[in-house]
């Protein structure tokens, strides 16, 4: 099996700018609601003061971070995800089809990271409304949502990823089953694999 290696531009489009933007906001709230509920913390009002004479018990102080560490988490990793080489063990991508693949890649992390980020928001708003004392459900209709929609992004993006590129040959065998570690057999030697390290190019263009 050959394997090649493509470097891509970093396109980036205007309407990839707004979700971006959008997800900077959602990193942004998460912040927000992060400090008012630790700000409060700090300055008990006196109802907490009555609850805890003693002073705020110290898992309030370290639960009330952990959603928001996860999300920060989650924001580098869709940050790095983007600079890290990437490879498809079912698709073949070949030079002529790895700058449309890449995009298509980078445009489904956008629209994750939004999803993502706003699930994570409502959770931190709950978890922290919870510590002070709210009695908020644990059920969040907008989680939900974000997961239907992640899942509809996911099914819609991967085909969009089989359009640009094409599926590998599968062979088959005696017994009727696929085995794909023998599809590079059936491959022509003239063809680029599914193993195929997309590396981003120093240059940076900006398309609409």
């Amino acid at each position: 099996m050959k394997i090649g290696e493509y470097k891509v531009k970093f396109n980036y489009t205007i309407l990839r700018g707004f979700i971006d933007a959008f997800g900077l906001m959602m990193v942004f709230l998460i912040y927000q609601t992060t400090y008012a509920y630790y700000y409060q913390m700090a300055h008990p009002t006196m109802v907490l003061n009555n609850v805890y004479p003693d002073g705020l018990p110290a898992y309030m102080w370290i639960c009330g971070g952990i959603v928001p560490f996860i999300a920060l988490a989650a924001f580098v990793f869709s940050i790095v995800y983007m600079f890290i080489p990437h490879r498809s063990m079912t698709l073949v991508i070949t030079a002529d089809n790895a700058q449309k693949y890449y995009d298509n890649l980078m445009i489904t992390n956008s629209l994750l990271r939004i999803l993502v980020l706003m699930a994570l928001w409502d959770y931190t708003y709950i978890t922290q409304s919870n510590l002070m004392g709210a009695i908020e459900s644990w059920f969040s209709l907008q989680t939900l949502l974000d997961v239907i929609v992640g899942v509809l992004v996911i099914y819609l993006m991967r085909n969009r990823l089989k359009e640009v590129t094409k599926p590998i040959e599968k062979v088959r065998l005696p017994d009727h089953k696929a085995y794909l570690k023998y599809a590079a057999k059936s491959l022509d030697e003239e063809k680029a694999e599914a193993k195929v390290r997309i590396v981003k190019d120093e240059d940076t263009i900006m398309r609409s």
